[in-house]
């Protein structure tokens, strides 16, 4: 299926518009989480707009892209 899809009423809907800014999937959506880990997920969004533009954070985070995380093998796939 394409990233547009057809409602029972016949109206597209473009998904490519989801998740709006709180997170919410068009008039029917909330977030799609287990209530029980709402209160952590709240924690990270605040802790990840205070850190998304800290320039220690991105040159520590950068630096461990590029040498422990992305596109490295690692012994189980080896």
């Amino acid at each position: 299926m394409d990233q547009q899809s057809t409602s029972q009423n016949s109206q597209a809907v473009d998904y490519t518009q989801f998740p709006d800014e709180r997170g919410h999937f068009g008039i029917h959506g909330g977030r799609f989480v287990s209530e029980t880990l709402m209160a952590a997920l709240e924690d990270l969004e605040k802790l990840y707009f205070r850190m998304k533009d800290d320039a220690q954070f991105l040159a520590e985070f950068d630096r461990d892209q590029q040498h422990y995380w992305s596109g490295l093998a690692c012994k189980i796939v080896r």
